[in-house]
């Protein structure tokens, strides 16, 4: 038989995640934390990691939210995340060449191996000028 206590969080994770819904969602994570028999081991704990610079990012954790830094949210009801924010995705640019490195002659046994580099960017596509007007 387990007698080891599972805290409420443990079940259902994603209802914890800062990222995954909404302020209504996460004051009830609140609420469930602040009930929670386990809060005070959840607070030390939490503690001694955000101590050690490994704190909680974008979750709440012993009924405190945390942003995708790792900084107290002062006010979930107003909290949104990564509106404005957010990197742009990862795009592959094509530059129409592409670069290879030739092991040299010094390798034994003489390898055709090669290494291809594909350049990224975080440009976002460009996007097609509309006309204003039909053509005459």
């Amino acid at each position: 038989m387990n007698t080891k206590m599972q805290p409420p969080c443990a079940e259902r994770p994603d209802q914890w995640d800062i990222d995954v819904g909404g302020p209504e969602a996460w004051q009830r994570a609140v609420a469930v934390c602040n009930d929670c028999p386990l809060l005070p081991q959840c607070q030390a704990l939490a503690n001694e990691l955000q101590n050690r610079g490994i704190g909680p990012r974008a979750m709440i954790w012993a009924g405190v939210g945390y942003d995708g830094s790792g900084r107290v949210i002062r006010n979930l009801n107003i909290y949104r995340h990564g509106r404005g924010r957010n990197p742009l995705p990862l795009t592959i640019r094509r530059t129409g060449r592409v670069e290879t490195e030739f092991p040299d002659e010094s390798d034994a046994g003489g390898s055709s191996a090669r290494r291809i580099v594909i350049h990224l960017t975080n440009r976002a596509p460009r996007r097609r000028r509309r006309r204003s007007h039909p053509p005459a």
